[in-house]
């Protein structure tokens, strides 16, 4: 029954997080609508080379104050020497962006996207029920802590450092309620899910002040890249903390990694107490670095694959350019990447020894008070047999 309450809990906190984060207040500008027509008149400039793309639609708004209506509306794509690109098709769905004219009329509309919204949730029920199915009660937990994980991020993290408030101490908040929800829920109340949530925390520390100092270093402030420099043009009075905003993003991204190497040190700890109720501390904290050494391999390679695969595109260019790999190492948006990557790998290492200190104190305590109660409890019971 306590179960279920927490579990009715985490859901509603996490409804009312994604509540709490809709904004209505502001008039969108941007309305889905179908293509109904589409003409292409793609040509290859052969004195160049080049190939362009372009396609004149005809759309009927699906939504919005001119539902119904039907407007024309041009795209032109600059496809250089590439060929096979994705063309809008009759029957599609796209994102259009509506300009009016001082009496609330179409002006004209501009084609921004295609609408991939339903095929995002299609692609995320066909994982939440592999998850369910497959993990059963175990899965369920997941899908709850996966669901109030997004909504943190999403609907509270992100609008808070919108607001101007310091983005490393609102992700720490963040991470730090992220840890005590998924490794509680997952693992129960018990010593050692405490001792994976402290860990979790120790090493998400250590993580943050090697960025923070390493950060200074290298002088890394992000200023370069295309997100910032949206945020600098951006009509608002809110002075951001660009370094600050990196750092949040490495806590982040490195939680799930940590998250898991702690929950897996300390269950392994419980089990060897579980199995050998009279090993020392001092042994099952060596056993827990030597399962900690299986991990470090693939989780550090999960860690920099994660954030060098967002990079791949511009190393391409970069190579194609010839540009050397130490000049790469120089340029902004991959030292960035690199920051990333090392720093998140290092707050995990560290939460390895973390985890197994605490585990292997919290949890052998744990165990010595079971089993003293177990051991008092005999021991009455012997008493009694033999009063009779």
């Amino acid at each position: 029954m306590r179960k279920l309450l927490i579990i009715i809990l985490i859901l509603t906190v996490s409804i009312l997080l994604v509540s709490c984060g809709a904004d209505s207040s502001e008039k969108d500008t941007e309305y889905r609508a179908k293509v109904v027509d589409s003409t292409d008149d793609s040509y290859k400039d052969e004195s160049t080379g080049k190939y362009y793309s372009t396609q004149h639609l005809t759309l009927v708004f699906t939504e919005g104050p001119f539902e119904g209506q039907q407007q024309e509306a041009g795209v032109f794509i600059d496809a250089a020497n590439y060929t096979d690109i994705a063309l809008y098709k009759t029957g599609d769905t796209v994102l259009v962006a509506v300009f009016e004219t001082a009496e609330d009329e179409i002006d004209y509309v501009s084609v921004v996207t295609l609408v991939r919204l339903p095929y995002i949730i299609i692609l995320a029920l066909v994982f939440l029920v592999l998850i369910g199915v497959i993990g059963r009660m175990k899965g369920l937990k997941t899908i709850l802590a996966l669901v109030f994980t997004v909504s943190a991020v999403v609907f509270v993290l992100v609008p808070l450092i919108a607001r101007g408030y310091n983005p490393i101490l609102s992700a720490a908040l963040i991470c730090v309620v992220i840890s005590v929800v998924t490794l509680f829920l997952v693992g129960g109340f018990n010593r050692k899910s405490l001792s994976a949530v402290l860990g979790t925390v120790g090493g998400l520390i250590c993580a943050a002040v090697i960025t923070i100092v390493f950060s200074a270093l290298m002088r890394i402030s992000g200023i370069n890249t295309a997100s910032v420099g949206m945020l600098m043009v951006a009509d608002t009075d809110v002075i951001f903390n660009y370094q600050g905003i990196l750092t949040a993003g490495i806590l982040i991204g490195c939680i799930g990694a940590v998250m898991d190497v702690g929950m897996s040190i300390s269950s392994s700890i419980n089990e060897m107490v579980n199995i050998h109720p009279a090993i020392s501390r001092k042994k099952l904290f060596k056993s827990g670095l030597s399962v900690g050494k299986d991990i470090i391999g693939t989780m550090a390679n999960t860690l920099i694959l994660a954030y060098t695969g967002g990079s791949i595109m511009l190393m391409v260019v970069w190579s194609v350019y010839s540009t050397s790999y130490l000049d790469m190492l120089n340029q902004g948006y991959i030292v960035i990447e690199v920051a990333k990557s090392l720093c998140g790998s290092i707050g995990m290492v560290m939460t390895i020894p973390l985890t197994a200190f605490i585990a292997s104190h919290l949890v052998h305590a744990d165990h010595s008070i079971g089993k003293e109660k177990l051991d008092d409890l005999k021991a009455v019971e012997e008493g009694e047999s033999q009063g009779n």
